[in-house]
């Protein structure tokens, strides 16, 4: 009877045992799901970030008043005042030589 008593207070005892554990793992698994929620809406939430910086990003580059449209511009108005620079020159050069080049190069296309 002392045996079957034994028994009785261990299988309860490891029954106790096994309820605890069992409520320490289910705490735990609990706790690593809502950490794992918090990793995923920390992820989604560095994404979406990066995205609209992204968008940013190209819209400052490529926009209608963008770095590359302002660069292609004044690109552009450099090479004109450059060869602007050349024409002036170009007329100097041509009026020391001959001091009616410029009204000749004015009518050159007017037809009479």
């Amino acid at each position: 009877m002392k045996d079957k008593l034994k028994e009785g207070n261990i299988s309860t005892r490891l029954k106790k045992m096994n309820i605890k554990s069992y409520r320490r793992k289910t705490v735990t698994n609990n706790k690593k799901e809502n950490n794992r929620e918090i990793m995923l809406i920390a992820l989604v939430i560095t994404i979406i970030i990066l995205l609209i910086l992204a968008g940013i990003t190209i819209s400052t580059l490529v926009g209608e008043n963008g770095i590359i449209t302002r660069a292609t511009e004044a690109k552009i108005s450099t090479e004109l005042s450059a060869y602007k620079e050349e024409l002036e020159l170009y007329k100097v050069n041509k009026t020391s030589e001959n001091t009616n080049f410029i009204e000749e190069t004015l009518t050159a296309g007017k037809a009479d």
